[in-house]
């Protein structure tokens, strides 16, 4: 077996006669190829890019592209043949992306004090992390406040926030019973207002 570039010879005699031959040998210089990596998980929208060092080679990817920069985002096997003169290498990927989990509060409410509001997230099987320190899929609250939830599976996360506020009840002060002749008339309440009224009578 010939592992080393030079020139090699070979005699061959059968006993009367004698020849010879020779042979240059050389190895064309490693391609050097890094490889893809093993294989991964990444988060929807995330992107693995290569971008190898073109080094007088050929790279051709299993979709027909012939490209030493390739982008990857979707799950599935990938797969890269490097060729450099008479050297090949080949190297494969399985990549898996994950989703994401969607989270949405809704849009900022405004409440009474003394209410309760309740903040929830649809996605079961993650980890909730709420700024309030809960852990749950939904909770109460009742202060004025801004509230932010991380969601999250092993690898991939989402948050939302949501303002809430809790608005004072109005004081209404009618005074003390009072009495007046029939037909007569009585101004009660106040004389001016910003809040709406709604009589009994």
């Amino acid at each position: 077996d010939i592992s080393s570039p030079g020139n090699y010879e070979v005699e061959l005699s059968n006993g009367t006669c004698m020849t010879n031959a020779g042979i240059a040998v050389m190895f064309d210089p490693a391609i050097n190829f890094v490889g893809l990596g093993p294989d991964t998980t990444i988060c929807d929208g995330e992107i693995i890019q290569y971008n190898f060092p073109p080094n007088n080679s050929e790279f051709t990817w299993q979709d027909g592209t012939v490209d030493p920069n390739y982008s990857i985002m979707d799950s599935g096997l990938y797969v890269v043949t490097v060729v450099r003169n008479n050297c090949v290498e080949t190297d494969s990927i399985v990549v898996d992306v994950q989703a994401i989990p969607a989270i949405n509060l809704g849009e900022d409410e405004s409440l009474c004090m003394g209410e309760t509001f309740t903040l929830s997230v649809s996605e079961d099987n993650v980890d909730y992390n709420w700024s309030t320190g809960e852990m749950t899929q939904s909770i109460d609250v009742s202060v004025t406040g801004s509230y932010f939830v991380n969601v999250g599976n092993d690898l991939c996360s989402d948050s939302d926030t949501i303002n809430v506020t809790f608005n004072p009840l109005p004081v209404i002060d009618l005074g003390e019973d009072q009495e007046i002749c029939e037909q007569g008339t009585i101004t009660i309440g106040e004389a001016s207002s910003t809040n709406s009224f709604q009589w009994s009578n």
